[in-house]
């Protein structure tokens, strides 16, 4: 399968014009999910491979009080490194990524 996000539910089409409506089905999901996490205005950028990683990791900076600001799933990319780097102009302490399981792109 390409482009699944491990965590999400799987949709399956039975006549080629479902996949279309489910695909919207899928993506609205995704954007939900990613939607209902609280995030703070200063805190940390936390990347994972998985939806199920990132809820326990954030759970865990939630149980530690440490704040996060911004959150992925997938590689990290250079973009994901400087959305981080933005902390540097709040508060430094803030000012890192910090990733499970993802692989570095090159240019991050």
């Amino acid at each position: 399968m390409d482009k699944t996000l491990a965590g999400m539910p799987v949709y399956v089409a039975k006549y080629p014009e479902e996949a279309e409506v489910l695909m919207a089905i899928a993506n609205k999901a995704l954007k939900e999910e990613l939607k209902s996490i609280k995030l703070a205005s200063e805190g940390v950028y936390v990347q994972a491979s998985t939806l199920g990683s990132l809820e326990a990791l954030l759970q865990f900076l939630k149980d530690s009080k440490i704040k996060y600001s911004g959150v992925s799933i997938g590689p990290v990319h250079k973009k994901d490194v400087m959305k981080a780097s933005v902390m540097l102009q709040h508060d430094k302490e803030f000012a890192c990524l910090l990733a499970f399981d993802v692989k570095v792109e090159r240019d991050a």
